[in-house]
């Protein structure tokens, strides 16, 4: 990851935690549906048609040495939630995929960037890493986080 990256990261962090909402959603439930069925959540059919991969599904975790890390939930619905330091609600919402595309909306956001388009990436895992470039993002903090290397933890 480039310092520049790592910047725009920590820049983010620190406004939204500046704008005094650092501390909300920090349950301790870890699944995947945190938010992602709200009543404001646009149709699942622009996300993608594709059976979702089992071998996509899962936990990840992506870290900036030192600092924060994140843990990533996708689940085989089509859910996902990421929260900073395992704790914090960063995001969730929605996923699809169509083979080698993985197309993400947000439906709801604590301490992360909250962007409700859909954000449209290219998808491998390699190893136990998921590596995803961008097609078409309209947000730069969900690309800065979603193509960061997760690494897939057992």
């Amino acid at each position: 990851m480039t310092r520049t990256r790592i910047a725009r990261l920590l820049l983010v962090i620190l406004l939204t935690a500046s704008l005094g909402i650092a501390g909300c959603g920090d349950d301790d439930d870890d699944s995947a549906s945190d938010g992602a069925d709200s009543p404001g959540a646009a149709a699942d059919e622009d996300l993608g048609e594709g059976a979702i991969p089992a071998s996509l599904v899962g936990t990840y975790r992506f870290e900036i040495p030192g600092d924060a890390f994140w843990i990533a939930r996708l689940d085989p619905e089509g859910r996902f939630v990421q929260r900073l330091n395992g704790r914090q609600l960063d995001a969730s919402g929605r996923y699809g995929v169509d083979g080698e595309e993985i197309r993400v909306r947000d439906t709801a956001s604590g301490v992360g960037t909250f962007c409700q388009e859909i954000g449209t990436y290219q998808w491998a895992l390699q190893g136990n890493r998921l590596v995803m470039r961008v097609v078409d993002e309209p947000c730069s903090g969900r690309e800065d986080l979603w193509t960061s290397g997760w690494e897939k933890l057992p």
